[in-house]
């Protein structure tokens, strides 16, 4: 039996380290490298809605590398707390 394609070409952990412009940001990766992903439309409110105080909150993310010209894309997004990464 042939395997089933997989639904992403590669899926990896990071967190949102700058906001670019409209839904581009730079993704620090769980390996220390730093990549451009777009955020679809349907998760930029969780980008939106991070709060700037005392406490250190991220966006931490899942990234599809995708090959290229396609840019990386941000698949699943959520706000932590904790702190060293995603």
């Amino acid at each position: 039996m042939p395997a089933k394609p997989n639904l992403y070409e590669a899926v990896v952990n990071g967190k949102i380290t700058q906001f670019l412009r409209r839904n581009l940001f730079t993704v620090e990766l769980s390996d220390g490298q730093s990549v451009t992903a777009v955020m679809p439309a349907d998760l930029l409110h969780i980008a939106v809605n991070v709060c700037h105080g005392f406490r250190r909150n991220f966006i931490a993310v899942a990234v599809e590398l995708r090959k290229p010209p396609r840019m990386p894309r941000i698949v699943d997004a959520f706000e932590s707390g904790l702190t060293g990464g995603a």
